[in-house]
């Protein structure tokens, strides 16, 4: 699998994307989209990942999928003004190439798009200074940055503590049951004062039960996504 293979790939379909919607729990509306790269040859995305990481791939393939589900945006105004959660290796952010790759993409936006770079909790940050600066320098030119899968084993709070990202992406074992739960619910009310006095967002992920979304609203939370309230789908199919 060489560049041009992977890149094919994409052009021919064999790689493409799926948009999961993000609502904003207080307003009821859809906030952004997260795109999620797919694959006909390859059922979990996730050994796609570590198929391209066996192959020293993993950084390519990374590229190529935001720079393909920017092109598919640019066709179509279903995403308008919307946050796009673009998933990325904490590998592929410390390439020397990485700030200028993504403010030439960004820079392509007829359609307002507002992206967010959501880091991927599948790898471990080796330079985290490096990481930290280029984070700082992204956010400078207007990228957002998201936490994925905070409080999962894989996520260190070092991330979301020095980091200041603009999202903190919640992990699914928060949403699961949340209404039956009042340790999650405190635990989950403690982390919103925290951050409180500062610009960081909270985004509940695998919300799936009304009783979740009820109690995810009632203690604060400003942004949810999961099954109940969209499943991840084709960009036609995607509400404006």
């Amino acid at each position: 699998m060489n560049h041009q293979d992977l890149r094919n790939g994409f052009q021919k379909g064999i790689y493409f994307h799926h948009y999961q919607p993000i609502v904003n729990l207080g307003t009821n509306e859809v906030f952004g989209f997260e795109s999620l790269l797919r694959s006909n040859s390859v059922q979990n995305p996730l050994f796609l990942f570590q198929i391209a990481k066996n192959l020293n791939k993993l950084n390519e393939i990374d590229l190529l999928s935001m720079e393909w589900s920017l092109k598919g945006l640019q066709k179509s105004n279903k995403i308008h003004g919307k946050h796009l959660f673009l998933n990325v290796f904490p590998s592929t952010i410390n390439l020397p190439s990485f700030s200028h790759f993504i403010h030439e993409i960004s820079s392509q936006n007829p359609n307002n798009w507002k992206i967010v770079l959501e880091i991927s909790e599948l790898e471990k940050i080796v330079d985290f200074p490096l990481f930290k600066r280029t984070i700082a320098e992204l956010q400078q030119i207007n990228i957002a940055i998201a936490i994925d899968d905070v409080g999962s084993g894989s996520s260190p709070f070092r991330k979301f503590v020095e980091l200041e990202p603009d999202y903190v992406k919640l992990d699914r074992y928060f949403a699961k049951d949340l209404h039956l739960s009042p340790k999650k619910q405190q635990l989950i009310q403690l982390l919103l004062q925290y951050f409180g006095n500062s610009k960081t967002k909270f985004i509940l992920e695998g919300i799936e039960k009304p009783g979740e979304l009820s109690v995810a609203k009632k203690i604060g939370i400003q942004y949810g996504q999961g099954f109940l309230l969209g499943k991840p789908t084709k960009l036609a199919d995607c509400s404006k």
